[in-house]
């Protein structure tokens, strides 16, 4: 039976006909603690000739990587082979789908280090990183260095890049264990070819998602502010 989910966010991806989804419930306010909350690795493969509708086994958060597929179908939600796509969050019995000839990898996200020096960050993959544990709270000063290419596109068309700072409010349960859960505030910044720079202020415990279309080698560089 398929699980019931109340949204409040999704994103829905096309793979040469197939289906990716990234769902969001609002009952994550029970597990949402990124480092304590891993998930457990798990392998997708479909060689069926159709489009294949998979589940997850675990709650948690994770990093994703295409291992094999044809980048040319790929649209916005799958990383281009090869890559990663961080800090995902998938509810246990969550289920997605995806076109014949891929193979797609669910990993225990490791919220690895973004620091490059005192005051320097640098996120190269798109998806989600958090605030505390990867980057202090504080004013920054964030360039974006690469090209602007839209995602899922045969030819290579500009397109925008963006960070989306979502603030995750913090619940008590019953033992008074502090939990994180969505919240829907975000706030967005859109960077392009006329806007390569802007000052973000992150706050403790925000979710900073970035989206760099197929750019392979661009980056967002953050410099903190005195």
């Amino acid at each position: 039976m398929k699980r019931k989910l109340l949204l409040i966010g999704f994103l829905i991806v096309l793979l040469g006909g197939g289906v990716f989804v990234f769902k969001r419930s609002q009952s994550e306010a029970e597990l949402l603690k990124p480092l304590t909350n891993k998930g457990v690795a798990q392998t997708f493969v479909n060689d069926s000739g159709e489009s294949q509708t998979f589940s997850v086994n675990e709650s948690g958060y994770y990093d994703i990587n295409t291992v094999s597929g044809d980048n040319d179908f790929l649209v916005p939600g799958l990383p281009l082979v090869g890559f990663t796509l961080l800090g995902q969050y998938f509810m246990k019995g969550q289920e997605f789908s995806f076109n014949s000839n891929a193979v797609v990898e669910l990993k225990p996200a490791e919220f690895s280090s973004v620091k490059t020096s005192d005051e320097q960050f640098e996120l190269l993959h798109n998806g989600s990183y958090f605030s505390d544990i990867q980057i202090p709270e504080g004013e920054y000063e964030v360039v974006y260095q690469g090209e602007f290419i839209q995602e899922g596109l045969k030819t290579q068309k500009p397109g925008p890049a963006t960070i989306d700072v979502t603030s995750l409010r913090v619940e008590t349960d019953k033992s008074t264990v502090s939990e994180f859960s969505a919240s829907s505030s975000v706030t967005s910044y859109e960077f392009n070819a006329e806007k390569l720079s802007q000052t973000i202020k992150i706050m403790k415990n925000q979710e900073i998602k970035i989206k760099k279309g197929r750019s392979e080698d661009a980056k967002f560089i953050f410099t903190k502010l005195p």
